[in-house]
């Protein structure tokens, strides 16, 4: 065993005047030692000898390298948002992800981090008018995007502002289509003439309904009925009559075909095969003897699918009226 006098012979080449010796055991066991920073700690002797100093110092030298590498960052950073036209409030900056307050260059003051700042993200202002600003096309440039779809471009509806602005165009069959320009992306066509299409395609002598022209006619003339219909809900409290509960359906006292076939005798139209094959004028004033002679009986009431389907599997659908209702509500 080593005297004294040689172990802190050793100390002393190793640490200097650092590290003193208080206590001293067995080679194998833990000794005392204390460190010139006054913090004491106990350790194998040899393990000190052989270099490892206060872990206390130890630590604090790790921390200090840890704060001087992250000022180092932090005025990285600092600089480089400078660069960028903005400026750096407060924060202190860790990782990429550390909270970091910035005065945007519209004058803003917001929370970010580095993460989301570098990748472009600035303040909600600024955020806003980017996005408009991708809306702001030019009017040449919207007039352009409506040619480009085979469309001509008519006019727009009100001031232009920006893409959100609508615009109609004309198609080969003289067809006005008004929509947002933005829209003439998702729907480069016109809509009169796709609707149409979508109705032949459910019409015409080989439907498994065809009636000689009348379902296509009678499908287009339901979508002209909207306001009834609203009245039709409001009147039953948007609820089913019977139940009280969400409704699935309106139901007609007075047959839907029934007041198809009083509007085409009033005005004495003939039935064609097509929509398309009706001229602009006559779908117009179909439409309008049609809403007409729904307001001339009772409006619809709100059922659900269930009550619905169970009096057509009684009466049929179509030739419907106001009594059946009343005797088929007493069987309920």
């Amino acid at each position: 065993m080593n005297s004294l006098e040689d172990v802190e012979k050793k100390l002393f080449l190793k640490h200097g005047d650092k590290v003193k010796l208080i206590s001293r055991s067995k080679s194998t066991e833990k000794s005392e030692f204390v460190c010139n920073c006054g913090h004491t700690w106990v350790a194998v002797l040899s393990s000190v000898i052989k270099g490892n100093a206060c872990p206390e110092c130890r630590k604090q030298n790790m921390y200090q390298g840890m704060r001087e590498k992250f000022a180092f960052a932090h005025e990285q950073i600092e600089q480089k948002i400078k660069d960028l036209g903005c400026e750096l409030i407060s924060g202190e900056y860790i990782n990429a992800h550390s909270t970091l307050e910035v005065k945007c260059t519209c004058g803003a003051i917001y929370k970010t981090n580095w993460n989301t700042f570098n990748s472009g993200g600035r303040c909600s202002n600024c955020g806003r008018e980017k996005a408009n600003k991708s809306m702001r096309l030019t009017e040449e440039e919207a007039i352009q995007k409506v040619n480009s779809t085979g469309l001509v471009f008519v006019g727009f509806d009100g001031e232009y502002f920006d893409s959100r602005t609508k615009a109609l165009a004309k198609c080969e069959l003289g067809h006005i289509t008004k929509q947002a320009i933005n829209d003439f992306n998702s729907r480069p066509y016109c809509q009169v003439c796709n609707k149409q299409e979508k109705i032949k395609l459910i019409s015409g002598s080989n439907s498994a309904y065809w009636q000689g022209g009348v379902t296509a006619i009678s499908e287009y003339l339901k979508k002209q009925i909207t306001p009834w219909k609203k009245d039709s809900m409001e009147n039953c409290n948007h609820k089913c009559i019977i139940t009280g509960k969400r409704f699935g359906a309106i139901h007609h006292l007075y047959s839907y075909n029934l007041i198809l076939k009083d509007a085409f005798k009033e005005i004495d139209i003939p039935i064609k095969l097509f929509v398309s094959d009706y001229s602009g004028e006559e779908l117009e004033l179909l439409s309008k003897k049609v809403l007409e002679i729904h307001y001339r009986y009772p409006l619809g009431i709100c059922l659900t699918k269930e009550i619905h389907s169970k009096f057509h599997s009684i009466y049929g659908s179509g030739n419907n009226t106001p009594e059946q209702w009343e005797e088929f509500k007493k069987s309920l």
